[in-house]
């Protein structure tokens, strides 16, 4: 017999948690900063990554190491529509939360623009702005590597709790072979800890599915021993093509399931009509004059499907499914977008034709990206005017 665990709670994703993470984050900073030269004058090991282990350790730093382990959870279903809408949710969020972590891990060493310390002998020394402006090469705070993997690491421990050290023990030792490698001090990586953290909490916060119900205890287990044998095996550049998506009741999404009464049963305009209600997230569709939430067409995560929205209307299904597709077309442009800009800060040389070329990829990407997710708003908006018409010749009450 299977043994199951209670509930898990990821607690509310409050404001306050965040300030509190800020904060200890700026003060394990600021004391990292103490022994940052003592660090790196006693603890290096220059030849660290021509082990396996420190291979292994750096790749966790890798936005494809991540990108792999999103594809595998997000396959991980059994067909059933919520459940596959529940896997997308958590691999879209394992996805976004290392690459928009390292995206701004990037972005602050171009603002901060301290050097790496290994070339200034373990000393603090900053790139004047007129010196290759836009380029990271050779800045060190914060740590993209320790960013993108914390980033990761976090919202696997949200995501999957009971395989969460798995993914803290990798990050946490990504952290140190970049500090043994003199590529970073303490405070680049410890910055970039909490800077991962941060970024999961704000994804998680937006986009956490309604409910988590956790596998048990051997099937937790089984799923970090995953996640390691595919960091391993990225590391060692090799492929597994044939992985094989094993079903996990790990959740139910409410609003995918939310079903919108059909004619028959709700005639009633101001209780039953739907509306859309734009937020930061994205646009959701909202039923009657109280505005009852249903679902979420999401900037970042679409979401499942919204048939069950639109329920005893075909039109107004086919328009919903337009605007999932071109949502889902939309947010793909934008993570090729961030890709490509993000390759900008791994550039070196005075040569700017490429810098150059990867701002107009990224922008054109970018330009895209709006386009779509503008097409996707109309569509939903299509759809809700399509639902809306079988109240037309009926008199408000």
């Amino acid at each position: 017999m299977t043994e199951t665990a209670p509930p898990y709670d990821a607690g509310p994703a409050s404001t306050r948690d965040a300030w509190m993470a800020l904060a200890i984050t700026v003060a394990a900073t600021a004391v990292a900063m103490l022994v940052d030269r003592t660090v790196f004058e006693l603890f290096n090991a220059p030849k660290i990554y021509d082990k396996d282990l420190g291979r292994l350790l750096r790749v966790m730093g890798f936005a494809g190491t991540w990108l792999a382990i999103a594809l595998a959870v997000g396959f991980q279903h059994d067909g059933r529509e919520a459940r596959r809408t529940v896997a997308r949710r958590r691999g879209w969020l394992l996805f976004w939360s290392p690459m928009l972590a390292g995206a701004l891990a990037e972005l602050l060493k171009i603002v901060v623009r301290r050097e790496r310390p290994a070339l200034n002998d373990g000393a603090y020394g900053f790139r004047p702005w007129d010196e290759r402006t836009w380029s990271g090469a050779g800045l060190a705070f914060p740590s993209s590597h320790a960013a993108v993997a914390f980033g990761g690491a976090f919202m696997l421990a949200r995501v999957f709790p009971r395989a969460k050290w798995v993914g803290i023990a990798l990050a946490v030792g990504c952290g140190v072979t970049r500090i043994a490698a003199r590529a970073h001090f303490v405070s680049d990586v410890a910055f970039a800890a909490g800077l991962g953290w941060l970024v999961s909490w704000f994804l998680w916060r937006k986009w956490q599915p309604s409910e988590i119900v956790p596998s048990s205890s051997a099937r937790g287990a089984r799923e970090a021993v995953k996640l390691v044998a595919l960091a391993v095996a990225l590391s060692a550049a090799t492929s597994d093509a044939g992985a094989q998506a094993q079903p996990e009741p790990v959740g139910v999404q409410r609003a995918a399931t939310t079903v919108a009464a059909p004619p028959s049963q709700c005639s009633d305009y101001e209780d039953c009509a739907l509306g859309l209600l734009p937020s930061f997230a994205g646009i959701s569709v909202v039923r009657g004059a109280r505005e009852e939430r249903l679902q979420t067409l999401g900037f970042f995560l679409p979401g499942g499907s919204l048939d069950g929205v639109f329920a005893g209307d075909s039109v107004a299904q086919r328009f919903g499914r337009a605007a999932l597709r071109e949502r889902r077309i939309a947010v793909a442009l934008t993570a090729t977008a961030i890709a490509t800009v993000s390759f900008i800060g791994a550039l070196d040389g005075d040569d700017y034709n490429p810098i150059i070329g990867l701002a107009v990829a990224g922008s054109a990407q970018a330009l895209a990206s709006a386009y779509f997710q503008l097409k996707a708003d109309a569509s939903l908006s299509r759809a809700v005017w399509a639902f809306n018409r079988q109240f037309s010749a009926r008199p408000r009450e």
